[in-house]
Formats: structure tokens, C-alpha cells, sequence
């Protein structure tokens, strides 16, 4: 069985859903077709995306909104006025703070089967860290382009061929702006956060009544 808290499912065909046994999702509002694999942590999925949600097993996917001057606190160039938010996208059994897998396979592995190397996930750090490593992109005003985790799943199953669709989900992943968990800690908007969680909860209150 999965765990459901605070979360809402609205346009949901049912033939075109499922979630995995041991999954956990919190704050969440699911619409259309989605497919959430077993053993996953799902926290504050909202928007709109352009194709099927697709989550494997054992992963973790959170959506947080950014402070409206995160390229500022960063020294990032600024762009058009938008409303922000980055998706945290890892397995589970990631270690965070050390240098050993990333999406659940060996950092070597996954140079390897992609054309990816360090320095698509670092800033000449010292330490290369998953705490570190540019892994979640960033999307905007609450469009989510679940096409550029494509990729993730087919490079990192065991004897896969990588297909055209999957250098082309990477090829969309490398161009894309991605910042790392070390540098969410400061930009992250904990006010809005806390304001839809409490919402969240509110909704899922009204439902039960």
C-alpha cells in the first residue's frame, strides 16, 4: 500500500494512474495521468506538465518554490520576471553528503553511459558532492517538463541501450538551468512553502467533511 497525506487528485483517469507499494506523497496536487513507481518519497508536486508524470521505484521528488530574487542571492543573471521553482530529483539511497552515486548509480557509471562529466555538475568544487552537484532544474510559473527526467530511468537501468528519445531528454537536462541542494538552502521560499502546506491541509480537511 501507498501513503497519501495532505494531497489532492483531481481529472485523474484511473486506468492512467498508479502508485507503488511503499510510496510515501505529501502535499500534492495531481491531475491527468501519472505513473509513481514503489518505495518513492513524493512532496509538493503542483502545476502543469506536458506529458505523462513518471517517477521510478525507490526515488525522491520534491517541488519547492524559489524567493523572487534567487538569481540575485546566487549571482545568477537575471531573466524574465517569473515565478520559479526547482524540482529535487534523486534516489533514495543517494548519499547526499558524499561523492558515490547519483540517480542510484556510481558517478563512474553514470559518465559513462551518458556524455555527461564534471563539469556539467560542478563549479571546479573541491569537494563533488550530490550536495553539490547542479542536479535540479529549475522550471517556471508551475510548467513542469517531465521529458527532461527521461533520460534518468533508461541510463541508469542495468544492459539498457540508450534510445534516441533518452540523448535527446539528456540533451534537454544539460541546457536546462539546474541548481544544487547546497545552493536551495538559501533561495528557497519557506514562507510560500509553509502557506501551501497549510492549504494543502485545509483542502484535504474540507474533503473528509
Amino acid at each position: 500500500n501507498c501513503v497519501a497525506l495532505n494531497s489532492s487528485f483531481s481529472a485523474v483517469e484511473s486506468d492512467k494512474c498508479s502508485v507503488g507499494a511503499g510510496t510515501v506523497m505529501e502535499h500534492c496536487r495531481l491531475s491527468g495521468s501519472f505513473s509513481i513507481g514503489s518505495n518513492c518519497l513524493v512532496s509538493g508536486i503542483r502545476g502543469k506538465w506536458n506529458c505523462p508524470l513518471k517517477i521510478p521505484n525507490n526515488f525522491v521528488c520534491q517541488i519547492v518554490k524559489l524567493q523572487e530574487n534567487w538569481t540575485d542571492i546566487l549571482g545568477l543573471p537575471k531573466g524574465d520576471k517569473h515565478e520559479s521553482y526547482v524540482c529535487i530529483y534523486h534516489n533514495i539511497d543517494d548519499a547526499i553528503k558524499k561523492h558515490s552515486t547519483c540517480y542510484g548509480v556510481s558517478f563512474q557509471h553514470l559518465f559513462l553511459k551518458s556524455d555527461l562529466n564534471s563539469s556539467d555538475l560542478w563549479d571546479d568544487e573541491k569537494q563533488q558532492l550530490l550536495w553539490n552537484a547542479k542536479i535540479n532544474p529549475i522550471f517556471q510559473d508551475g510548467y513542469l517538463d517531465w521529458s527532461i527526467f527521461s533520460w534518468i530511468e533508461n541510463m541508469t537501468t542495468p544492459n539498457s541501450s540508450v534510445d534516441e528519445s533518452s540523448k535527446a531528454s539528456l540533451d534537454k537536462w544539460k541546457t536546462h538551468q539546474r541548481i544544487a541542494l547546497a545552493q536551495l538552502r538559501s533561495v528557497a521560499d519557506a514562507s510560500f512553502e509553509f502557506s501551501y502546506r497549510v492549504d494543502c491541509q485545509s483542502i484535504f480537511k474540507m474533503s473528509e467533511k
